[in-house]
């Protein structure tokens, strides 16, 4: 389009945008930090301008992102690892051979995509820079992508049979569907053959890595999931992905047999049965485990604390129940730990406070009770914490305002009581805070005023009492508040943000009021027009009424 200039601060108020391609033009200048305000934004293109700078963080704020390609760009300064925090991103491109890949931790897989992420050849990726990260890879050489499984040969000389040399990673960029031809794995040089979201039946066989998933692979009910026992010979295997398949039975204890150069393993949504085995922890340089959405019972085996390396744990949506074993608490790199919807009861262990790297702590919908630990507090990098629907009690620990990381807060649906501490406050990188459906009491503090990033307060379902702070017309970016059934009063505040709010916001605190959007009560005087001199008596009225001042009151 020959767009020259700079991209304005002011795209920032697009907030409906949801498909954004300004390519190919000779746009300069910085990326402006307020696409970070575009929330509904899933497709952003700005490669091959003239773009430089430092890569804005605020990025990580374009939650629905799918897409986000920014390479042929004059970029500097690091990738910024909160781009991590994106779980729906499916492709990112950033080639630049000047940028570098700032560590991304943990976190960066969704639930049932993989990221494609693409970042050139520069020279300034580190090796380890994606540790624990849930990449299907970096591409940083050509690959081979077969788009069909018909005449895959590879002649003496390890060429391929039409004469083009096949490359060290096999992967298919078409959905193809039959059983895999033996003759594709005859290619001596392939490492890594990844089929992931396609319709493949057939054996399984080996390799360093083996990606499985999302496809329509059975077994035999007999046999349960006894073909793992196979794959204990390749002492090579690093990855094995078979999550979202029809596979059916319980983990054998043989799995603990596996290659101890195994890193991920990703069982998500296989139907799986049975317990945990204990000989898991025989797998001592496992930096990912996936085990979430089957049907386990049983307990967390206490030998999971043997897994030194792990970086991610993930056994959500299962039926395992007992306690969280203080043993998670000696897994110090977890940098992401999930437990939600299952059936955990007890205590939370104060020890969790200890894992300093983690980011994300889920451990929502079962039946904890006890208090919050204060320790947690000491998680001074956890961005995720969701304790909601459970049984928790006790007061909130002032402590909670030492996560100053923390971008999600989820407390709600628990028997929390007392005050909301005003540390809170303090959480200046908060975006989402859920209190509700418990017994807090008294006021709500003024302190929230200086939560500048708070994009959604649900507050609703408590006892709290007073007036809401007017100073809460500040949080320019709060787009959802709820203090619905509380004890509420006086005015509400009807500047600022407070002006795109409706009743449903305010609605069962009897003894508020306020501007007439919200629709709340107000003061009526009837007169009865039957008695004597009731004309004289309205009028006098009326003039008593126009020099009323009253916050009931609005002209």
């Amino acid at each position: 389009m020959g767009l020259t200039g700079t991209i304005p601060k002011d795209v920032g108020n697009l907030t409906s945008l949801v498909f954004l391609n300004i390519s190919n033009n000779s746009l300069q200048g910085r990326l402006p930090a307020e696409v970070g305000l575009l929330h509904q934004l899933q497709y952003m293109n700005l490669q091959f301008n003239e773009l430089s700078g430092e890569i804005p963080s605020s990025l990580s704020r374009c939650w629905e992102l799918r897409q986000l390609s920014l390479e042929g760009n004059k970029f500097n300064g690091s990738i910024p690892g909160l781009i991590g925090n994106l779980s729906k991103l499916e492709e990112l491109y950033l080639v630049d051979e000047s940028a570098k890949v700032e560590e991304f931790r943990a976190g960066l897989r969704g639930p049932s995509w993989w990221l494609w992420c693409y970042v050139g050849n520069s020279s300034s990726i580190a090796e380890d820079s994606t540790a624990g990260v849930g990449f299907v890879g970096f591409l940083v050489t050509e690959n081979l992508f077969i788009s069909s499984f018909a005449d895959v040969e590879e002649d003496d000389d390890g060429d391929n049979a039409d004469g083009g040399e096949y490359g060290r990673d096999g992967s298919c960029d078409e959905f193809v569907e039959g059983e895999l031809p033996r003759t594709v794995f005859n290619i001596s040089s392939l490492v890594d053959f990844d089929i992931t979201y396609n319709g493949i039946a057939g054996e399984l066989t080996l390799l360093q890595s083996l990606g499985l998933g999302q496809n329509l692979l059975t077994n035999e009910p007999s046999l349960g999931l006894s073909f793992l026992t196979s794959l204990t010979n390749c002492r090579s295997l690093s990855e094995l992905v078979i999550g979202s398949n029809r596979l059916h039975g319980v983990i054998p204890n043989s799995i603990g047999n596996l290659s101890a150069s195994l890193q991920f393993l990703d069982a998500t949504g296989c139907h799986i049965n049975g317990t945990i085995p204990s000989e898991m922890r025989n797998l001592s340089n496992l930096v990912s485990l996936g085990l979430g959405d089957n049907d386990l019972i049983g307990s967390i085996p206490e030998s999971i604390g043997k897994l030194q390396k792990i970086q991610q744990l993930q056994v959500y949506d299962t039926e395992i129940q007992g306690l969280i074993p203080d043993s998670i608490c000696k897994l110090t790199n977890l940098g992401v730990l999930n437990l939600m919807n299952s059936k955990l009861y007890g205590s939370i262990p104060s020890c969790l406070g200890n894992l300093t790297s983690l980011q994300t702590l889920q451990l929502g919908s079962n039946a904890l009770t006890s208090h919050m630990p204060s320790t947690l507090g000491s998680l001074k990098d956890i961005l995720l914490l969701d304790l909601s629907s459970n049984f928790l009690i006790g007061p909130l620990p002032q402590e909670i305002g030492r996560m100053k990381s923390i971008i999600q807060l989820q407390l709600s649906g628990n028997h929390f009581s007392g005050y909301i501490p005003t540390s809170i406050g303090e959480l200046q990188n908060l975006m989402e805070l859920s209190l509700s459906r418990n017994r807090l009491q008294g006021p709500i503090p003024k302190s929230f005023a200086d939560m500048v990033s708070l994009e959604s307060l649900d507050l609703s379902l408590n006892n709290l009492s007073g007036t809401i702070p007017k100073s809460l017309e500040k949080l320019w970016c709060l787009g959802y508040l709820n203090v619905s059934f509380n004890e509420l009063n006086g005015e509400i505040p009807n500047g600022g943000t407070f002006d795109n709010f409706t009743a449903g916001s305010f609605i069962g605190n009897e003894e508020l009021c306020g501007a007439p959007q919200f629709h709340v009560k107000a003061s009526v005087k009837v007169f009865n027009l039957q008695l004597q001199a009731a004309f004289k008596s309205f009028e006098a009225e009326c003039e008593a009424m126009r020099n009323i001042r009253h916050r009931n009151l609005v002209k």
